[in-house]
């Protein structure tokens, strides 16, 4: 039997390029995560929410962060948000009587380049305060441009930046220990807004 040897050599250079095409969609495909490290907001609607989110990008190319979007049901009532746009005042600390030192959550789009995370405040803004996500577990969705992802959250007292001051004030008298389900809440050793 005869082996017709460009037909063979074909074959394998079919074979091989298949290969390459497949190892390269895996490396480019979209591959996102994040986590939320800590979190607050205001007590009232028109201010944003900030959410401190380290976001890491498992694919070959680099993305950027669109928007993101929270959402909220409790007792039949919806409560969403959605961040987008330049930078938002978080605080502003002194220092010095001339340094005050201004903290800014990170202006959208945010790029992350391939295999690199970023960590920082993403604002959001909300009709509602923070007390319509607080002591629930939410939908935060990322936007980014190469694709979306979703993931529901917990949003415990214990990462909220205000419970941890309010909780650490002595001249509080009335202290959240428990959650609404009756767990112990553990709060954030990391009390600093940055």
């Amino acid at each position: 039997m005869l082996i017709n040897i460009p037909i063979v050599i074909s074959l394998t250079s079919l074979i091989v390029s298949l290969l390459l095409a497949y190892r390269t969609w895996w490396l480019e495909r979209f591959k996102l995560d994040f986590e939320m490290i800590k979190w607050f907001g205001s007590n009232n609607g028109g201010h944003p929410i900030f959410l401190w989110l380290y976001i890491t990008n498992y694919s070959k190319l680099p993305c950027s962060v669109l928007d993101i979007k929270i959402y909220n049901e409790r007792n039949g009532q919806i409560a969403e948000g959605f961040g987008t746009g330049n930078k938002k005042l978080i605080a502003t600390t002194r220092i010095t009587e001339r340094d005050p030192k201004e903290t800014y959550s990170l202006d959208y789009p945010v790029k992350i380049e391939p295999y690199n995370s970023v960590g920082g405040y993403f604002h959001v803004f909300s009709k509602f305060g923070f007390w319509a996500y607080e002591d629930d577990v939410i939908k935060i969705t990322v936007r980014t441009s190469r694709g979306t992802i979703t993931k529901n959250e917990f949003m415990d007292y214990g990462k909220n930046i205000f419970r941890v001051w309010q909780y650490r004030d002595p001249s509080v008298d009335v202290k959240i220990d428990t959650r609404s389900d009756g767990s112990i809440i553990h709060y954030l050793e990391d009390n600093d807004l940055n």
